[in-house]
């Protein structure tokens, strides 16, 4: 299954929207779709899961990733409300309401 990512804006803030399967293949997809938000300076970046049937950990990755390369005053948000994206963020310790870890 491939990946669809968008982008929408809504004032100061950039939501990435995933649709498909994040995996090995699919992962820099994600990836070009978050920095594409963080490029346009937003005062946060939403991560919107909820249609991601498959999070790898390659995937999860790339959320660390995005929030490492953010600005201190922009917060990344991760909706990860699915059994196929929460469960596997809730496993590796990525859930925790903190900032830093997404």
């Amino acid at each position: 299954m491939r990946l669809d990512v968008t982008v929408e804006h809504i004032d100061q803030v950039a939501v990435v929207i995933a649709c498909g399967e994040v995996d090995i293949m699919t992962a820099a997809v994600l990836g070009d779709g978050i920095e594409a938000a963080l490029s346009m300076s937003p005062a946060a970046v939403i991560v919107d899961l909820s249609e991601v049937g498959f999070l790898a950990s390659v995937g999860m990755s790339v959320l660390i990733s995005a929030r490492r390369r953010a600005r201190s005053n922009v917060a990344v948000i991760v909706v990860a409300d699915g059994p196929h994206t929460r469960r596997p963020m809730e496993l590796v310790g990525l859930s925790a309401a903190t900032p830093p870890a997404l």
